[in-house]
């Protein structure tokens, strides 16, 4: 069940491209990706430790009493006491500034949204994480093939880039037909 999961929300139903999560902020990493490796394991300590306690609190606390409302609140306080000192510990242990709060804290909150286990949460925070950092270098690479062709200078700053994801959506989920109008079948 864990690789079923991890391979869905890696390849099939990419929170990336799905929900958006970090389509913004891919798009300007992928001009210089520096720090990539970094980047990537502190990302990924950061959403699995949160993952795995936001996971608890959610199932001993907040279920039995009926308040899995508040689950995001807890979900972005618990994202945030993770990741600052552990930001801090990245600073000064490796000389370089790393934040990717906003994909942390989304990849653990769709983990625990969605997440029916803690397998489940543990696989989609991964596949969360894993397919923003494993796009990044595909979207530089484009973006270095576009600005070394001579096509207009209007589309290079972003609009061919955009085009671009479109299509790799496309090809990632032009099989499933789960959207399609059950009539139209």
């Amino acid at each position: 069940m864990f690789l079923q999961s991890l391979f869905h929300y890696l390849c099939l139903s990419s929170a990336l491209f799905v929900y958006g999560i970090g389509l913004k902020k891919m798009i300007v990493t992928s001009n210089k990706p520096e720090h990539y490796f970094l980047a990537l394991a502190k990302t990924t300590v950061t959403a699995l430790v949160s993952t795995f306690l936001c996971y608890l609190i959610n199932r001993i606390f907040l279920v039995p009493f009926s308040l899995y409302d508040i689950a995001p609140f807890f979900a972005i306080l618990i994202t945030m006491i993770i990741a600052i000192p552990l930001n801090m510990l990245w600073e000064k242990i490796f000389k370089c500034k790393v934040s990717e709060f906003l994909l942390t804290f989304c990849a653990v909150l769709l983990a625990i949204i969605e997440g029916v286990n803690l397998g489940d949460s543990i696989a989609i925070t991964l596949a969360c994480v894993f397919s923003y950092y494993l796009l990044i270098p595909l979207i530089y690479s484009i973006r270095w093939r576009m600005q070394y062709s001579h096509s207009n200078i209007v589309f290079v700053t972003g609009a061919l880039l955009f085009i671009t994801i479109a299509i790799l959506l496309l090809v990632l989920l032009a099989f499933n037909v789960s959207w399609l109008n059950l009539g139209v079948l």
